[in-house]
């Protein structure tokens, strides 16, 4: 009988074969279970021809070494290599969960959360990698393992002996963006933030790759600032379920008594208990006059132009969506024809966090504070009804220094910088926006260059 013709159910040393799971050109990759330890376990056999070449044998003891040497929690444990007479292998952990081209190939999609989630698990492996300049082969979906009742991703040891690749390191980062936006699932709270995250990834025009640890920190803070927007939703579901078995005991007791004074008392009470605010009124804005520029020969500069000092309350954006019948439905007029594609509805992201769900006590604490997470299109909006228009990039260029003395979360940085400019590294190519992100400005593609998480200012 062939030593090298295996069958499931044969012994190699302390394991039994149990199905063959891949065939590559110079290994097989078995299914097997170590019979001294009891656990299932991945063989990966060398080739017998290979096995007999010393050079070979170094090489693949090297590589074995290479993924030995990998402590990271989330990519998979080398537990040992042998050389027997029959066989040379590796035994390596085996993974619980599906690998994630299972999930594309049966039309599987995964929430916002999860996402963030595996993404930054899989970035701190391969920052742990590069930081030990270990050197890995490609990544695929199929050494991407995810299994959906402990949460846990995992990765196969993909280590081997040598010197790391940074145009591989890019690579991985590129097929990483592009598998996972097949795999979100749109439409969530949280998926547009992620889906801008993946899509970053898949740029292979950046002038500076985004690091692993850039993805780490950046998929950290979704997925925490969306576990924190889950937890307020439980909080909120259990109060409207007090509430529910609340009114339920006094309807019941109404019915009991057949009282009409009764049953107009628990109407009553059941009103004043619901958390009604009052209306907000329009806060004033205090406007600062900008100097123009003074033209040569002039004695002083004409004060014209102004800026509003604070930032748009959360109090004064509620006014306003109370003023488009409260969710913002009724669109203003429209003083430009680019405007007839404005979104329907003007209502911010989180404004339930911010706003909508809060009671009188809370909303009294927020309503002087800036609104955020209001897109161009709305804070136009907001302006217009206000009778004046959105501030933007140039001013905060041109009056850097007396907006020292401004209060909000967006002093000093580019808001809706709409002019576009050439990207010294692609010459060649369209015009690019200049944004900033809060900290730093970038060259970006978006037509909106601005972060939402930053508030707005008027000007007139």
């Amino acid at each position: 009988m062939d030593p090298t013709v295996r069958e499931p159910g044969d012994l190699v040393g302390d394991y039994r074969l149990v199905r063959l799971i891949a065939r590559g050109v110079g290994t097989k990759t078995w299914e097997a279970y170590q019979l001294s330890l009891q656990r299932p376990v991945v063989l990966e056999i060398l080739r017998q021809d290979w096995a007999q070449d010393e050079e070979v044998h170094r090489a693949f003891v090297d590589d074995v070494k290479a993924k030995a040497s990998v402590k990271h929690p989330v990519v998979g444990h080398v537990y040992e290599a042998s050389r027997l007479p029959e066989a040379t292998f590796l035994a390596r952990e085996i993974l619980k969960g599906r690998t994630l081209d299972q999930w594309l190939e049966e039309g599987l999609r995964l929430p916002p959360a999860e996402v963030a989630q595996q993404l930054e698990s899989i970035a701190s492996a391969y920052r742990e990698l590069e930081s030990t300049g270990t050197a890995t082969v490609a990544l695929a979906a199929h050494y991407i393992d995810y299994d959906p009742r402990t949460e846990l991703v995992r990765l196969t040891n993909l280590s081997i002996d040598g010197a790391p690749d940074p145009a591989l390191a890019q690579q991985d980062k590129e097929v990483l963006g592009e598998l996972y936006l097949q795999l979100l699932e749109r439409g969530k709270p949280g998926s547009v933030r992620i889906a801008s995250l993946l899509v970053h990834l898949t740029d292979q025009e950046r002038e500076v790759p985004v690091t692993w640890r850039q993805i780490e920190e950046l998929a950290r803070r979704v997925r925490l600032e969306l576990a924190e927007h889950e937890t307020q939703g439980e909080i909120r579901r259990e109060e409207r379920k007090v509430k529910k078995t609340y009114n339920q005991i006094l309807k019941f007791g109404a019915a009991i008594g057949a009282s009409f004074v009764v049953l107009g008392m628990v109407h009553y009470f059941l009103k004043r208990s619901e958390t009604v605010a009052p209306r907000v009124p329009v806060q004033p804005v205090e406007w600062v006059p900008l100097p123009e520029k003074v033209a040569e020969g002039a004695e002083k500069a004409v004060r014209t132009r102004q800026l509003s000092r604070e930032e748009v309350t959360v109090g004064q954006y509620a006014q306003f969506l109370e003023a488009m019948d409260t969710d913002g439905s009724a669109a203003p007029e429209q003083e430009e024809q680019e405007e007839a594609s404005a979104p329907e509805s003007h209502r911010p992201g989180n404004w339930d966090l911010q706003w909508e769900d809060l009671n009188r006590a809370q909303r009294r604490e927020v309503e002087q504070r800036p609104v955020v997470w209001v897109n161009y299109e709305n804070a136009r909006a907001y302006a217009r009804w206000m009778g004046v228009k959105v501030a933007e990039g140039e001013l905060f260029q041109e009056n850097a220094g007396l907006m020292k003395s401004f209060t909000g979360m967006s002093n000093g940085i580019l808001e809706w910088g709409r002019e576009k400019k050439m990207h010294p590294a692609f010459p060649l190519s369209e015009p690019y926006c200049l944004a900033s992100d809060g900290i730093t400005l970038r060259f970006v593609k978006e037509a909106e260059c601005r972060s939402p998480r930053l508030g707005f200012r008027l000007e007139r």
